[in-house]
């Protein structure tokens, strides 16, 4: 599945509305980065002890958006020797830790700043599962019982609403205007659930920021342009099962949703998806959404094996939605929903994207591009590769348009009239010495 990956949200203005993924590093780096929460926390009572080592105290500060300070203050009969922070993203598998900084002592007061640096991302509403293990000169080891901690914008006075498998934070909005989206947002999530014929696990999360400024501190860093063209509206971690937009809005919260619904179909064996496939999965089920004509979109787009990531101007990532789009379209109305859920249980088992297009609907990624594109495949004698004939149209190559013919008759034409012109010239020069000799007779000695 997806791992960690920021999907983008376009806003409407001045592009089409399709909503990533924005690419962040590997879910390690990521896991790193996913210590954190709002408040001051109560003392964490030990698992094991050994030595006479226990937590006395904990504090974290929160300074959103930037670092995280972390502390926690342990005594033992021995001298402290090593403190280590084990967490990871709540319901994960794979644990990261960090060694806290501090002076040994039998009484320790170790702090540990998160992220580790600026490339780094926290999104609001991840949860994190973290435990302390603490070790003395003596070999003893003190490990402390897990928490859940919550990392949220603390600018806001959050209120949450339950959308099926989603919990929505918001902030200074009223509440009958949330349940109006929230219950045409019900119908979207039932029918992704339908489509995929899934059931959803575990709970989804999503922050909702009422205004450009407010979201502009809480989403991953962008280019310049794209920030200052509002080109994403929001961003969806998988990994973390959260979401963060901008605006109340029905086709974002979908969207965002939709890529964290679709990653919990694919399950844990699913390979790394193309962004064209994720983002095109996410805008299909956006409500009342279009794309333009394949053949349109096919003249100013890249190839599909050309669009595993989200990049360029705001104008090609507006195509490049909108391509996405249109390609996901063709695959679940033209062949079925129950053909595309084949496809999704091919990529759940571990299959890779290409094979399993193969096993599903018989071709490869470049025969979907030019099926969607108005191609038609057609098998060759001995081969199972589809080999692509285009269909004939007015614009296409060797088709029998009326201006074909036109513009064959006019060569025809013309060289004709030049044949003749040439005999007509013959015919001349053999005429035209006799006559000068009858009307001059001193060119009697013209040679002939």
């Amino acid at each position: 599945m997806p791992k960690a990956l920021p999907v983008p949200f376009i806003q409407p203005h001045p592009l089409k509305r399709t909503g990533r993924r924005f690419v962040l590093t590997a879910a390690i780096a990521v896991l790193l980065l996913l210590f954190a929460w709002h408040s001051h926390s109560n003392a964490l009572r030990p698992v094991s002890a050994a030595g006479g080592i226990q937590i006395v105290d904990t504090d974290v500060v929160v300074n959103f958006p930037g670092e995280v300070d972390l502390t926690v203050t342990a005594e033992g009969d021995e001298e402290i020797v090593e403190v280590r922070v084990f967490f990871r993203p709540a319901g994960g598998k794979i644990w990261a830790y960090s060694y806290a900084d501090f002076e040994p002592n039998t009484k320790i007061t170790a702090r540990q700043v998160l992220p580790p640096n600026s490339v780094t991302y926290l999104p609001p509403g991840a949860e994190v599962e973290y435990y302390y293990e603490i070790r003395d000169a003596g070999g003893n080891v003190f490990t402390s019982e897990r928490a859940v901690v919550e990392y949220l914008d603390h600018r806001f006075d959050w209120k949450r609403t339950q959308i099926g498998p989603l919990t929505l934070l918001y902030y200074d909005l009223s509440d009958s205007r949330v349940s109006a989206v929230a219950m045409d947002v019900q119908k979207d999530l039932d029918r992704i659930v339908r489509v995929l014929q899934m059931e959803p696990s575990g709970n989804m999360k999503g922050v909702i920021y009422n205004r450009r400024a407010d979201a502009h501190e809480a989403f991953p860093e962008q280019s310049r342009t794209t920030t200052e063209r509002g080109v994403f509206g929001g961003f969806a971690f998988p990994e973390q099962g959260v979401f963060v937009g901008q605006g109340l809005d029905r086709r974002i919260i979908t969207h965002e949703s939709a890529h964290l619904l679709f990653t919990q179909a694919l399950g844990e064996r699913s390979p790394d998806l193309p962004a064209w496939l994720d983002e095109g999965v996410a805008s299909y089920f956006e409500p009342g959404g279009s794309a333009p004509s394949p053949r349109r979109l096919a003249r100013n787009s890249l190839p599909l094996r050309a669009m595993t990531s989200v990049t360029g101007t705001p104008r090609n990532i507006g195509i490049f939605y909108q391509k996405a789009e249109s390609v996901l379209t063709y695959l679940i109305d033209e062949h079925g929903e129950e053909k595309f859920r084949l496809f999704v249980a091919e990529l759940r088992n571990g299959q890779q994207v290409e094979k399993s297009l193969q096993d599903t609907y018989g071709f490869d990624i470049d025969g979907l591009d030019a099926r969607w594109a108005g191609l038609e495949s057609l098998p060759t004698e001995g081969s199972q590769s589809p080999v692509e004939a285009p269909i004939r149209t007015p614009d296409s190559p060797g088709s029998q348009s009326p201006f074909v013919f036109f513009s064959t008759w006019l060569i025809v034409g013309a060289a004709l009239a030049a044949i003749a012109a040439l005999v007509v010239r013959g015919v001349n020069r053999r005429l035209r010495p006799a006559r000068d000799l009858q009307e001059n007779p001193e060119y009697d000695d013209y040679p002939y």
